[in-house]
């Protein structure tokens, strides 16, 4: 190949462009390729050789031939060639010492697609293209190497690891380590974990420990500019950018593009990525996560100062936590807006995606460290992991699979308490069954915090609905729906929104709240009038009976299609007394009991289903009587089943009635002298559906109805 010749010059210090070395490698890949490129090292002739003293030696490499042919290059090695060349110049004289003599470095990429591309940047660019002098006697010359992740040449060895096999770990490897450096031969360790998958005689050996840096805007523009032909100085989103992998560089920068196509096409490829969602909600605009949404937005108030360098990795106490709940509660959501609110991106992974790379251990192994590489490259970042319980505790492993599942449960073990390793990157954990999860993943330093989710309650799911409708029924009164969603999640309210839009929308209609409500109750017809008077009629005489007796505090009181619900919250100590038992069973008793003293005859509301009024009675009875030492004669303890205890001791059952009886007339004669305030709560819930707690109060305070408009048609 022809020599540059000794007359060459680059522009001066104060003026040079940048990435000269980068600008070098990509003049010398053409070469390599038999192109005929212009330079995009511009050159002219002087002997001032002393000011580009960087790189001297790669500019032997260079031919002298220009013409009118633009710089053709594919995108992943420009990518390569670019980033190489400024990770070596971080440290200074080091492509001198890897032209003209023996050195080791190690370099940490954090995308695996690089590994191979940068191997070919360092032979075609950075390594000498001299002959190979001869070899010394190799001690092992006849031991087999490992084919795997050594590459070895006349002058120079690869070590190129990435976690994909068995022996890419420190343990391995050493002995042609030994072998390369008694033959003097520079040495070169690519991987996307150094201290993990390198031998470790490379990482005590080596001189230089490299990392690939960040792409930013003008190395985007110099990666646009070799594969194009076309002078680039394009914009592009720095957030976004943090997302661009190797990959999407060879999908997106084409030959036949313009500069301007090229961002263009990135840009669509980033944000189909959903690593950066701008859809759905932020936090913000959540309901119904309690403490779960008060842990986030302390994380996003951290998170900022952490990006604006007031508060440093250390002394972030938002690094991991744990979500639990029964499917459908949200966690995937909270995980989402979360992220938004945060403003980083979020690394979405499960447990079944691991499992699903491959098929054997190494695979699941590998896919784990990439998750959590991945996230490091994004740092900061949210690293959201699903179906962890997937990683059974050690204490229930099958005898059979206890080694795979040992090795899995101990790399997640060490991925996750490798804090400094992981600065910036936030963990979610997601789990139906925190009981399966192994104890010290939940230990100080990993997923330390649990926080249990819930389903929403009805303001929660009236905001929820909020949310869905803003833009179709914003004006309308939409607590008939989250009455009627009760024990339902905030996925299915995105469900039934979506089937009734659908549904206005093929009959060429406006959706009206009736669309949704006919989901809600799955085309089962509405209750008839008096059906609903007597829901309400009960659920009133409830809600005025907690506010007489003063138990605990009155949350809310609501009816739908689907029953009524009074909900009140008490605290242990509220039961420490024989009366408060007594008073709470006539409570119980009073929702039937306004029933026949309103309505003149009852139905079977408080004897029907699961946790009903009468059985919750009669457990509460049945614990007076034997368990609480308030029954007569002398209580006996047992731990039978309340159903056993009435048939193994027939007396009790009588004892049970007897107070059961007293109860319910207690709850007649409440409910008669309060007849008025259980019409006016009636009469209200008949109309809202639904009633917080502090608005029975004042109804009953005032003996007013509260004027509240409505729009909505009739459900």
């Amino acid at each position: 190949m022809a020599k540059a010749k000794n007359t060459t010059h680059l522009q001066t210090s104060e003026t040079k462009p940048k990435d000269l070395l980068a600008r070098a490698f990509l003049d010398i890949l053409t070469d390599r390729q038999g192109a005929k490129p212009n330079r995009m090292l511009k050159t002219h002739d002087t002997d001032e050789h002393h000011e580009n003293e960087l790189i001297l030696d790669v500019l032997d490499d260079l031919t002298d031939e220009a013409n009118s042919e633009p710089v053709r290059i594919q995108p992943q090695i420009a990518a390569a060639a670019v980033l190489v060349a400024r990770a070596i110049e971080t440290s200074p004289g080091l492509i001198r010492q890897l032209k003209r003599q023996m050195t080791f470095v190690t370099l940490h990429v954090p995308d695996a697609d690089y590994l191979l591309p940068i191997q070919q940047v360092f032979v075609d660019c950075a390594l000498p293209q001299l002959p190979p002098r001869p070899d010394f006697v190799s001690r092992s010359r006849e031991r087999k190497t490992e084919i795997t992740s050594f590459k070895i040449e006349g002058r120079y060895a690869f070590c190129i690891r990435d976690g994909s096999a068995k022996n890419h770990n420190s343990m391995t490897g050493n002995e042609e380590i030994t072998e390369q450096v008694f033959e003097g031969k520079t040495v070169i360790g690519i991987s996307t974990d150094p201290k993990r998958y390198l031998p470790r005689d490379l990482m005590r050996v080596a001189e230089h420990h490299l990392r690939l840096p960040t792409l930013d805007l003008s190395a985007l523009n110099l990666i646009i500019e070799a594969t194009t032909g076309k002078p680039s100085n394009v914009e592009f989103d720095e957030k976004l950018l943090r997302l661009v992998t190797s990959a999407d560089l060879s999908l997106a920068i084409r030959r036949e593009f313009t500069p301007e196509e090229c961002v263009h096409k990135l840009r669509e490829i980033i944000e189909k990525k959903d690593e950066f969602s701008l859809a759905g909600p932020k936090l913000e605009e959540m309901f119904g996560f309690g403490t779960a949404k008060e842990w986030g937005l302390n994380l996003v108030s951290d998170m900022e100062e952490y990006k604006e360098g007031n508060l440093s990795w250390s002394e972030f106490d938002h690094r991991g936590l744990l979500l639990s709940g029964v499917p459908g509660t949200g966690k995937t959501s909270f995980a989402r807006a979360l992220a938004k609110s945060a403003n980083v991106p979020i690394v979405a992974t499960s447990v079944s995606q691991w499992n699903a790379e491959g098929d054997h251990l190494g695979h699941t192994l590998m896919a784990m460290r990439n998750a959590f590489q991945r996230a490091q490259q994004l740092a900061p970042c949210l690293l959201f992991i699903d179906e962890i319980d997937g990683i059974s505790s050690r204490d229930n492993l099958d005898t059979r699979y206890r080694e795979y599942w040992a090795q899995v449960v101990n790399q997640l073990l060490e991925l996750l308490q490798g804090f400094e390793e992981r600065t910036g990157v936030v963990v979610l954990g997601a789990t139906n069954h925190p009981e399966k999860i192994d104890p010290a993943v939940l230990r100080a330093g990993r997923l330390d915090r649990i926080i249990q989710i819930d389903l929403p309650d009805t303001e929660a799911m009236h905001e929820i609905y909020r949310f869905y409708l803003a833009d179709s029924l914003g004006e309308t009164e939409l607590m008939p729906l989250a009455t009627a969603s009760r024990g339902k999640s905030g996925a299915d309210v995105e469900a039934y929104v979506s089937r009734a839009k659908a549904k206005a929308r093929r009959e060429k209609r406006t959706m009206v709240l009736t669309d949704i409500m006919f989901e809600i109750r799955a085309g089962r017809p509405e209750y008839p009038k008096e059906i609903m008077r007597c829901i309400a009629v009960h659920e009133a005489g409830h809600a005025v009976a907690n506010l007489h007796f003063n138990i605990g505090a009155l949350k809310s009181v609501e009816i739908s299609a689907a029953g009524g619900a009074t909900v009140h919250q008490t605290e242990r100590h509220s039961f420490l007394q024989s009366k408060a038992c007594d008073d709470f069973l006539v409570i119980l008793m009073c929702g039937a009991a306004a029933e026949e003293v309103i309505i003149g005859s009852t139905t079977i509301g408080s004897s029907y289903g699961p946790n009903n009024d009468l059985q919750k009675a009669t457990e509460l009875a049945i614990q007076l009587e034997m368990a609480w030492q308030i029954g007569k004669p002398a209580p006996l303890t047992m731990s039978l089943p309340e159903e056993r205890l009435i048939t193994a001791l027939p007396e009790l059952r009588g004892r049970v009635q007897q107070r059961l009886n007293k109860a319910a007339e207690a709850a007649r004669a409440l409910i008669k002298s309060k007849r008025d305030q259980v019409e006016l709560i009636a009469d209200e819930l008949e109309r809202r559906h639904y009633l917080s707690g502090d608005e029975v109060s004042q109804i009953l305070t005032r003996g007013l109805s509260i004027d509240v408009e409505t729009r909505h048609e009739a459900a």
